[in-house]
Formats: structure tokens, sequence, C-alpha cells
């Protein structure tokens, strides 16, 4: 049995990572939905900046949104709505098939909205609206102080992607605010099915912990930790509070394993993929990782949920010296960080393009 077919017999969906208007253009996207390899997708702003400095496929878009006065952020915005739109539109059977478990594209949002906790639910709910697919997922990130927004947003009834999660606290504190949200919507007696995503970049973790261990090491770490917080999901999906909301309509957590695009780490990605096989969770990798992952990658049995103490494991690195509370929360300041910095330098690489799409014409003298 084939890589893509094997993950997808255990219950685990696979999603395109880092996709753009190249890949919607060019048609490989849509031949990876047709033959059944993917059943869902994260546009990337990293893949998208690199798409406009390296070729013509945005040009047109935005020398057109130029000609209606859209600029700036605004006309980013736009250029990526057209991307998602496009992008879902084909995943839109897969997820009417399945009731809304799978057929999800998820949509970055700017980090520059989400930088004031106050005002996050409006940057979400006008977007969601704007949006208008019932098959996207909106990317929050997990961060402390985004903790009361996520109820909020919940509790509208948006569906998102939770990001930067790296740790069993960090899930639970997480899962609990959006349980919170659910219980307001079944209080006044509101649909409690809300998607839910919550995505754990376990390539960002194993190289994090490279930098102090040997690789092989970070490797077996990285992976005990995702089957931690896996654990950690199962044990909470089976809890009376989870199982009560279930009674009137709710829907578990799903968590998402995510990848790198960084070529160095492909190899590295494959072998975590290989013993992350789970049911009802989701794997994510670019089109690089996705076509080694086909040709070399042989995912492992199903993780069990009990029987194996991964928390012990987890325990023992921190014995030998690996502190992953300050690791994780460390990580996810970085990647609040580097998500501003990919933004400003997509808006930068547009005001460069949007320049060369300008013409104007010289003043008389």
């Amino acid at each position: 049995m084939e890589a893509p077919e094997r993950l997808h017999s255990t219950g685990q969906s696979l999603w395109m990572d880092h996709v753009d208007r190249e890949q919607i253009c060019n048609g490989s996207l849509i031949q990876y939905i047709k033959e059944g390899a993917i059943t869902g997708l994260s546009l990337s702003p990293q893949a998208i900046c690199h798409s406009i400095s390296n070729s013509t496929v945005y040009d047109d878009g935005i020398c057109k949104k130029l000609d209606n006065s859209l600029y700036g952020e605004a006309l980013v915005v736009d250029l990526i709505l057209e991307d998602i739109h496009h992008a879902a539109d084909p995943l839109k059977y897969v997820f009417d098939r399945t009731d809304g478990v799978d057929g999800w594209a998820t949509l970055p949002i700017s980090p520059l909205l989400t930088s004031d906790p106050g005002t996050l639910l409006q940057s979400v709910s006008v977007l969601h609206t704007r949006v208008n697919r019932a098959n996207v997922l909106i990317m929050v990130p997990g961060l402390p102080d985004m903790l009361g927004p996520i109820e909020e947003i919940v509790f509208a009834g948006v569906p998102i992607n939770i990001t930067f999660i790296y740790s069993c606290n960090q899930f639970l504190n997480t899962a609990e605010a959006c349980l919170r949200g659910i219980k307001r919507r079944i209080a006044l007696g509101l649909k409690p099915t809300v998607p839910v995503f919550i995505s754990i970049p376990i390539s960002h973790l194993a190289a994090a912990l490279a930098k102090e261990i040997k690789q092989e090491a970070a490797t077996r770490a990285s992976i005990d930790i995702a089957r931690s917080i896996y654990k950690t999901m199962r044990m909470l999906h089976t809890s009376q509070q989870w199982e009560r909301a279930y009674n009137v309509g709710a829907r578990p957590l799903r968590l998402v394993w995510v990848s790198s695009d960084d070529e160095s780490a492909a190899v590295s990605d494959i072998s975590l993929y290989n013993y992350l096989a789970a049911p009802f969770t989701v794997v994510t990798m670019s089109e690089r990782t996705m076509g080694a992952f086909f040709d070399h990658g042989h995912p492992e049995a199903l993780l069990p949920y009990d029987g194996y103490d991964y928390e012990e494991n987890v325990a023992g690195h921190q014995k030998a010296g690996r502190n992953f509370k300050h690791l994780a929360d460390s990580l996810q300041e970085k990647a609040a960080a580097w998500q501003v910095k990919t933004w400003i330098t997509l808006l930068d690489t547009v005001a460069r393009k949007s320049a060369s799409c300008t013409h104007v014409e010289p003043i008389d003298q």
C-alpha cells in the first residue's frame, strides 16, 4: 500500500501545506485532490511571497487591484482571499461527503490584525464573512493572551485552526478555552458543532531540540512530546465535560501535525510522520515533503492513547536537562515574531511588484 493510502486507512487526513497561487494555476493541487492524495490544504504567506518574487502568476491580479485603488495590506488580503476561494472550492465535495469532518482549506490572517486581543474577534468575524465559504478555517495564534478571544471566536461559531501549540499545557489551556465557548453556545440553544483544529508544529519542535541535543535524540524527543499531546487529547475527549458536550452535538478537537517547507528538513519530517499515524488527526506537508514521503514514507502502526507512558519519557528528557515548558513558551514567542516578519516581507514584496505595475506619465515641462 502506498504511503498516503496507509495514512488514510488509519483515519488520518493528509493536507498540503505551503500552498500558493502557482500550485492552484498549474493544476498540481487539483490533481492531488482528484486522486484523493490530499483532503485539505493550508495557504502560506511565505509561499505566496516566494511566488510573487519568482514568477508572474500574481502580476495580473496585483495590477488589476491597483487599477481598482487597492493598495498595501488591503491588496494583499484580497489576493489571499482569491487564492482561498480557488483552493477551497475543489475540496467542497470532500467537505460535504464527510459532513464537515474533512475537506478544509486554512486561511492565514494578518498578524497585524491579531496583535490586539481586544479586536481579534472582530477581525476574524469580518474575514469569515468575506470568505463566504463553509469549508474555510481561519488561523488564530494560540498564545496565552489569545485564549479569551479564542473562547469568543468559538462562541461566535467561526471555524478556526489554532496554531503555535508545542506542549500538553498549551494544548489543555487552548482546549479549555474552546470548551468554554461551546458550553456558552449550548446554554443559549445554539448548535455546538464549531470545527476547531489545533496545530502542533512538530518539525519546528524537532529543529529546536536539535540545537541542544543530537538529531536522532531530538527526533525521538519531539515524537514523545507529540504522542504525549495526542494522549492528552484522547483522555480529554473521554472526560465527562466533553462527553456531555458530545451528547448535544459537539465534535472533538482535531490535532494537526505541521511540517516545515525547508528542503533540509524533508527527511527528518518523514521520519517524524512515520510514527504519528493516528485516527482523527491531520498531517500537513509541503509539496516537496509530500514527494519524499510518497517515495520513502512507511507509516507505522496506530498511536495507542494508553498502554505507553509518553509522559514518563518526556520526564526523562527533562531530567536530562531539557526544560520543555521553557522551550515551548520560547517557541510560541519566536513563532509569533516570525509570523510578523513573514507578513511584513509579504507586504514589502507586493509593494515592489506594485511599483512595477504602476505606470506614471511624465509631467510636461
